[in-house]
């Protein structure tokens, strides 16, 4: 359903964002997991999301309203 990226640019992440979402979770996951300085997130239909290894440590993020899984 959405697929979230955290890079140094705005247009990085958008790119990335589009690959993410067109890979779908395990691969977008990791792709996103291959490079340096760049977090993410994919929620697919199944509701349960993906997350690269080190978005859960970016400042503010929060579990709330998402299954942790």
């Amino acid at each position: 359903i959405s697929a979230t990226v955290i890079a140094s640019s705005v247009t990085d992440a958008d790119a990335l964002a589009t690959a993410v979402f067109v890979l779908g979770s395990d691969r977008g996951i990791a792709l996103i997991d291959s490079l340096d300085g760049v977090e993410g997130m994919v929620l697919p239909k199944s509701g349960i999301p993906s997350f690269s290894s080190g978005f859960r440590s970016l400042p503010g993020f929060s579990f709330k309203g998402l299954d942790p899984r």
